[in-house]
């Protein structure tokens, strides 16, 4: 049995430029996060385990709307970098997704 394709020329290359522009955002993105930057910050706090608890027990009192800024201030970190050697407060993060990722936590 053989398949006929229902897609015209012209449809079937608009189908192959929507999966190009779909590839190349999903590459723009740092494992799912805006940059490097952004995406080491959130794996350090989810992956160290005293930096993860810390996070944790600071969401449990948190009220406000910027946790990861305020989280990082509270631990004395303003100034310091992840050990990668990334600035924890920078222009460079996207601090509405880190912000989010403190909101997930449990």
């Amino acid at each position: 049995m053989q398949l006929i394709n229902s897609h015209t020329p012209a449809e079937s290359r608009e189908r192959e430029k929507k999966k190009e522009i779909s590839k190349m955002n999903t590459e723009n993105l740092y494992n799912g996060w805006k940059n490097r930057q952004t995406w080491n910050c959130a794996l350090w706090i989810g992956n160290d385990e005293p930096l993860y608890h810390s996070a944790v027990s600071f969401m449990k009192r948190y009220k406000g709307k910027a946790p990861y800024k305020n989280f990082i201030i509270s631990m004395g970190a303003q100034d310091d970098k992840t050990p990668d050697n990334i600035k924890w407060l920078s222009d460079a993060l996207d601090y509405a997704a880190l912000n989010e990722m403190m909101k997930d936590l449990p």
